[in-house]
């Protein structure tokens, strides 16, 4: 009877690991999706509010969840205060210390900071072109995160169980 107890707790419990990893998955896809909101809200207060980069984060930090709500108003602060920082600069320590927090992929973590490096400071019509730029090469992210998602969830919950049978097997 406790040998039939235990097989089951160690199927249960790989199959448990499965829909965990499963649900980083989904989390990442999140994160990747919250991100290319922020690009696109970014671009919009640029181009019709005709606002300033730092202005822009204070605007979409409004619209945001945390951690990006209080990185974006810390960009905005740390620019209003005219420490003689480069926007470049700000952006890239804040949204590294915000990104460290949350589950995200390399590539997109490393493309999220970049973005700043390619905006012209000064001159909206660049920074709405490279906002543009960023915002492709995003929605291209979540829609491959998309596709191979239903797979590999599928993947990872029959290997979860399937590993649990197996693992059941050998302590047998």
């Amino acid at each position: 009877m406790l040998k039939v107890l235990g097989a089951l707790l160690v199927i249960m419990g790989c199959t448990g690991f499965g829909a965990a990893y499963r649900e980083d998955m989904k989390q990442v896809l999140f994160n990747t999706r919250s991100l290319l909101m922020i690009l696109e809200l970014l671009k919009s207060e640029i181009a019709y509010s005709k606002a300033t980069l730092p202005e822009a984060c204070r605007m979409t930090a409004g619209r945001m969840e945390e951690p990006y709500r209080s990185s974006l108003l810390k960009i905005y602060e740390i620019m209003k205060t005219n420490r003689g920082l480069p926007f470049d600069k700000v952006w890239r320590q804040e949204m590294g210390k915000c990104l460290q927090t949350v589950l995200i992929g390399k590539k997109e973590r490393e493309l999220f900071q970049q973005f700043s490096h390619n905006t012209g400071f000064a001159d909206n019509r660049m920074q709405i072109k490279a906002l543009e730029q960023y915002c492709d090469m995003f929605a291209q992210s979540v829609r491959k995160q998309e596709e191979n998602m239903e797979n590999k969830a599928k993947v990872v919950m029959s290997m979860g169980f399937i590993s649990g049978i197996f693992l059941t097997i050998v302590l047998l």
